[in-house]
């Protein structure tokens, strides 16, 4: 078995998974909500078409920074230490690994 599918039927896999997901979010919600709904949609339809989309990107880019550390304080600092890390590890694994797997 191929390790990477093509990209149409991972397309496919997804949107099936998405497909039961959604169906057994919304089966368990039914009986609390005594109407059929989708938490996505509810969503979208809340950021995209009442304006709830104002509420996020009128911060500088200092808040986000420091709202991510004050948030995951030394995760997010072990993150961004790791990320050249994790680039060179992956440029240099990769001309170890047979052509098949990549």
């Amino acid at each position: 078995r191929r390790l990477v599918a093509s990209p149409v039927r991972l397309l496919l896999e997804v949107a099936v998974w998405t497909a039961i997901v959604q169906g057994l979010v919304m089966a368990v919600d039914y009986p609390h909500y005594g109407k059929w709904t989708s938490p996505t949609l509810n969503i979208f339809q809340y950021n995209a078409q009442s304006g709830g989309d104002e509420l996020y990107g009128i911060e500088p880019m200092s808040y986000y920074i420091k709202n991510l550390a004050l948030n995951f304080n030394y995760v997010a600092f072990f993150g961004l230490l790791l990320l050249p890390v994790s680039a060179l590890l992956r440029l240099f694994s990769v001309a170890r690994l047979p052509t098949s797997l990549i």
